[in-house]
């Protein structure tokens, strides 16, 4: 199957991205200062008590730090790429979603589906936010077919008034069919909160 949408770049919502690398390197960092003054401060009563020379635990020490500094500065890459990665999974789909949201649906496009890449995070979001599109679609659909009918109920009216045949019983049928439009137009509007209630 064809892949609808290819990464092109992984850094999408920067500060968004940024801040949750920062998070993690934050944490990282603590550990890794947490790690060294233990290590630190628990090492040279360990190498005393195994009876090395006082003049070596310093080497020992120093071959320790450099030993262990090398790993945690590749684990700290590996981490920066892992945090904008996992982020990127996020960030890319609240990309997707804004952009259509703003582009598509906020200039009355009701067709528009949003569509994430496979495994991307925020499929229940996308789907709620289609649903919500196809509600809005749906709706749409009644409040033109309504409009349809008052359009034609004020055609209907218009020219019996210039021919000026407004008979009784034309009347009355307009006076029904202008009764249907108006509790229509009350189920309708009825449907939309515009105001919360006080």
């Amino acid at each position: 199957m064809k892949q609808l949408f290819k990464r092109r770049q992984y850094i999408v919502k920067k500060g968004f991205q940024f801040r949750y690398t920062i998070f993690i390197l934050f944490w990282i960092l603590l550990t890794i200062l947490l790690v060294y003054t233990t290590v630190d401060a628990l090492l040279p009563p360990l190498l005393a008590k195994l009876n090395i020379p006082e003049r070596n635990i310093g080497f020992v020490l120093q071959a320790f730090q450099f030993s262990i500094s090398w790993k945690l500065i590749i684990l700290i890459v590996l981490a920066v790429l892992a945090s904008i990665l996992i982020s990127h999974k996020i960030a890319g789909p609240l990309y997707r979603i804004e952009r259509n949201l703003k582009e598509a649906v906020g200039s009355g496009d009701l067709t528009h589906v949003i569509i994430l890449r496979k495994g991307d995070e925020l499929e229940d979001l996308v789907r709620s936010i289609n649903q919500m599109i196809c509600g809005l679609k749906e709706i749409v659909k009644e409040d033109r077919e309504l409009a349809k009918e008052i359009t034609l109920i004020a055609g209907e009216l218009e020219a019996d008034i210039k021919r000026k045949e407004i008979s009784l019983e034309n009347a009355v049928d307009i006076e029904k069919k202008l009764g249907m439009v108006k509790e229509k137009l009350q189920v309708l509007t009825a449907r939309y909160k515009i105001e919360k209630p006080a």
